[in-house]
């Protein structure tokens, strides 16, 4: 969701109106597939539901391109003749919403889901396109359990808490998790090809990391949404955060409950932690890209585990 949208989910939990940042001109990056497909609070469709909304997909590339051949090759999983194999799971956290909106964010998802699901199956990555990212754990054991090979289809490591730092191609149609293959043809070792990754996300990315206050009714706690699909993976770049943590009174506290949306608080006041913790499993709970509800801390040396954030909290108390 965009800013626009930041405060339409605040009014959907019964906040106040959300102070807005002037529009800087991002438009944001189409989340185009392939990617992991996330194990999301509300699970993918199984069964018959999961057949019927991969025959709906299905349906709807065959309407839009009359000469694609295309075809089911599992539940929630299409190939195009020729390429590329998509999974749907993300698509149907697209498709999730409700009313005409909802059908039109569906119908706007599957356009692009189509347009990508026909295109040329991608060239060799280029140095210049690779970038890291974070990818839940949940992501990361559901793609090594679909490996057919054994051989885990990205190049990654454990990162802090649930999260995983994850190597991808990011291009002007996609981005993709770097698979080994991938890697052996950049020619670079673990160490080079991490090194290329942060270079260029510190290169892409703008160098503040200042948000915005989310609601006047969630105290302390502030909201990254730049529309680029890095709101979470801003936090690799640790060193960026070193003037945002002196400025507070306590520790700087941070999550990334979704791939699109950073927040970040202090622990100055229980207040703003407890508000940080419940915006966190909220956003974590409805946002299509879900990550982690963990809360991490800033500290010279590199976020930390702060709380796993697992046990639901309510809604925080009036001031």
């Amino acid at each position: 969701m965009n800013t626009a949208s930041l405060c339409v989910f605040a009014a959907a939990m019964s906040l106040a109106a959300c102070h807005r940042a002037p529009e800087s001109g991002a438009s944001e990056s189409a989340p185009a597939e392939p990617r992991p497909a996330p194990t999301a609070p509300a699970a993918p469709p199984t069964g018959a539901t999961a057949t019927a909304f991969t025959a709906r997909f299905l349906a709807y590339v065959r309407h839009a391109q009359p000469a694609a051949h295309v075809r089911a090759t599992g539940d929630l999983e299409v190939s195009a003749e020729g390429g590329r194999t998509l999974p749907l799971a993300n698509l149907t956290a697209e498709c999730a919403g409700e009313g005409a909106a909802g059908a039109t964010q569906c119908d706007e998802a599957m356009e692009r889901w189509t347009r990508v699901l026909l295109s040329p199956v991608p060239a060799p990555v280029l140095p210049a396109n690779v970038r890291a990212s974070l990818f839940p754990d949940t992501v990361i054991a559901s793609e090594r359990a679909r490996a057919v090979t054994g051989t885990a289809p990205f190049v990654g490591q454990p990162w802090v808490g649930p999260l995983w730092l994850v190597y991808v191609a990011d291009s002007p149609d996609a981005i993709a998790t770097i698979t080994p293959a991938d890697q052996a043809h950049l020619g670079l070792d673990d160490r080079a090809l991490h090194d290329l990754a942060l270079a260029n996300l510190r290169r892409a990315l703008p160098e503040d990391v200042h948000g915005e206050l989310f609601s006047e009714n969630v105290p302390g706690v502030y909201v990254l949404h730049p529309g680029d699909s890095y709101g979470a993976a801003r936090l690799i770049l640790h060193e960026r955060w070193a003037p945002l943590a002196a400025e507070q009174h306590g520790d700087l506290l941070a999550a990334g409950p979704a791939r699109d949306v950073g927040l970040y608080a202090s622990t100055a006041s229980e207040r703003e932690v407890w508000s940080l913790r419940w915006l966190a499993q909220e956003m974590y709970k409805n946002e299509p890209h879900p990550m982690s509800p963990a809360l991490l801390r800033w500290t010279p040396a590199g976020w930390e585990l702060f709380d796993a954030n697992t046990t639901p909290v309510g809604r925080p108390p009036a001031p």
